[in-house]
């Protein structure tokens, strides 16, 4: 559970209608936050890009970010990612960058390989994903299941200490112009124990709510 008052951010660069996420420690305490163009620590300073190696540019892209934990790792993370930028080169493409919360002593970086090329840094899991993109806890309370549309498919990743594993998909009952959201701000949601997943359809006017198997 969560105690205290919510603190406001007042000196950070995300402006609307970007997307962002965060994670904190197991206290609260703010590890960093992204709007998939960039991430910042705790103090608010911006993360260094090594050698312009990242696949969301700023006022190209417009990114749907999700930060998750490497499971069974309390310093590595993943920053997930889907952009809609028109201009683009990773436009629909679901990404996962990683994230080392202990380096550059203590505040946070960017997990490069070495050597560096323009491929290596990043994992391409999809190369065809809709706007949409959520998390939820796994059963086992280690692993965590990652959730996007594709068409009008429901992909699921189990996102463990093996890795990212794809899942096998779930046809929803429209179509799949019916879930291109390129022009709507909605994400799909998890409810807070993980068992309902909710799926806006714009288009319709109509929310779907599916049962979820952690």
């Amino acid at each position: 559970q969560n105690f205290g008052l919510v603190t406001q951010i007042s000196d950070s660069e995300v402006t609307p209608p970007f997307y962002t996420s965060s994670i904190s420690d197991k206290n609260g305490n703010l590890l960093f936050f992204t709007n998939g163009i960039k991430v910042w620590n705790s103090k608010f300073r911006e993360f260094s890009i090594k050698d312009q190696k990242w696949p969301w540019l700023d006022k190209i892209d417009e990114v749907t970010p999700l930060i998750c934990q490497y499971p069974g790792n309390d310093s590595l993370y993943y920053i997930f990612g889907i952009s809609r930028g028109k201009n683009s080169a990773f436009k629909n493409n679901l990404i996962a960058i990683t994230i080392d919360s202990r380096s550059n002593a203590g505040l946070g970086a960017i997990r490069y390989p070495d050597p560096l090329n323009d491929t290596n840094y990043y994992t391409l899991l999809n190369r065809d994903c809709n706007f949409y993109l959520a998390g939820t806890l796994h059963c086992n309370q280690k692993d965590t299941w990652l959730t996007t549309i594709s068409g009008n498919t429901v992909l699921n990743y189990l996102v463990s200490a093996a890795g990212i594993l794809p899942m096998p998909g779930t046809t929803l009952p429209f179509t799949a112009q019916d879930f291109d959201n390129d022009q709507a701000y909605s994400n799909i949601k998890f409810s807070a124990n993980g068992e309902k997943l909710v799926i806006p359809v714009v288009s319709r006017n109509k929310i779907l709510v599916y049962d979820f198997n952690t």
